[in-house]
């Protein structure tokens, strides 16, 4: 019998969910993804997973994988009207990976519907817009509104 990849077993409940929410059953997906969480979390208390340095691969690939299942999470939330809980999720998956774009979008996603725009705002910049591009962008909308204005003044 052939040895069954690790990955494919945490990932397979997933993408049984994804499917299961592009085909809109949302109860359905939840499960999935809920069982998939936890037998990622189950490998992830592993003891020798935290402190084997040679585990650094799996341990990594696990955590990318907890925080896709709180991604996920929070878009069925989301398209619930569970912005609360679909906020949670996002906060949930950007502690375990705090790079993770999907994870800023969807929480700017769920935080103006509720009434936290400045903070969805905040969420968008800081991951999508370093503050080297916001100014680079601000200094050449500049550039272009005072040469628009010279041309006029000619």
């Amino acid at each position: 019998m052939a040895p069954v990849r690790s990955d494919r077993v945490l990932h397979q409940p997933q993408a049984e969910g994804n499917a299961l929410f592009a085909a809109g059953d949302l109860g359905a997906a939840t499960d999935k993804y809920l069982e998939a969480l936890g037998q990622v979390d189950g490998a992830l208390e592993v003891p020798a997973l935290q402190r084997r340095p040679d585990f650094g691969d799996l341990l990594r690939r696990c955590n990318a994988a907890h925080a896709s299942c709180h991604l996920n999470l929070a878009a069925v939330a989301s398209r619930e009207g569970a912005h609360e809980s679909a906020s949670d999720h996002c906060a949930e998956a950007l502690r375990v990976e705090p790079k993770r774009v999907k994870g800023h979008f969807r929480l700017a996603q769920a935080r103006p519907a509720l009434a936290r725009l400045a903070a969805a705002c905040s969420a968008v910049r800081r991951r999508c817009w370093p503050p080297a591009t916001r100014r680079a962008r601000w200094r050449r909308r500049s550039e272009r509104q005072r040469s628009m204005a010279a041309a006029r003044a000619r």
